[in-house]
């Protein structure tokens, strides 16, 4: 049977594939609604020279509709990208080449960040790296808070460590208000790039 109709709920089955020009849904569109035991897929083929992806939008009572998100596989460099039309940019790019992934604003991650290097055999100098690259001088660090998200009398006391603020030397800060720990005036260790250290407070 190369057509059938179900009669007691509308449903169509179609024994083999199906093209349309355009496909307009006004409900779901389910793939493998029986779950059977098999590996399925949705297809999106398209030139290696254009754009094809996902776009997603929404709208409330008889406002216009408005695109929210675009998932497109960019032709060209055929990255991954998650379009945030709120922002106006990618918010995620996911790289094909190298599977490197480029967020466009910050991110956070609840409880624990791990980077893991498996041992593939080889001898390189270093395994787990974090890269930190700035401009200028500026700030360059980590700024540990460890009191912020206290149930009872939290605080916004603040440990930093790097390159602080207009130096080039390395720096320990910390200000109890989290105001400019990175700056040399919070400093309590500095070490200059010839290796000369000074504290601030009281060697023991």
């Amino acid at each position: 049977v190369a057509f059938q109709i179900d009669h007691s709920d509308q449903s169509s089955t179609f024994a083999g594939n199906v093209s349309v020009p355009a496909l307009v849904a006004s409900a779901d569109i389910y793939l493998n609604d029986g779950y059977d035991t098999a590996n399925r897929y949705l297809h999106l083929r398209k030139n290696t020279a254009n754009d094809g992806g996902i776009v997603m939008s929404s709208k409330t009572g008889s406002n216009n509709a408005t695109n929210d998100w675009q998932i497109v596989n960019s032709g060209g460099t055929r990255d991954l990208h998650f379009y945030a039309y709120g922002l106006a940019g990618n918010a995620l790019t996911l790289d094909r080449e190298n599977g490197n992934a480029i967020f466009a604003g910050n991110g956070q991650f609840d409880t624990s960040l791990k980077i893991n290097a498996p041992d593939g055999g080889g001898s390189p100098a270093m395994t787990a790296i974090i890269n930190m690259h700035g401009y200028e001088g500026r700030g360059v660090g980590i700024k540990m808070k460890d009191n912020v998200n206290s149930a009872s009398s939290p605080s916004d006391r603040e440990w930093f460590v790097g390159t602080g603020y207009n130096t080039s030397g390395f720096n320990i800060g910390y200000a109890s208000d989290g105001s400019q720990s990175s700056y040399a005036a919070q400093a309590k260790l500095s070490i200059t790039t010839a290796g000369n250290a000074t504290f601030a407070g009281t060697l023991t």
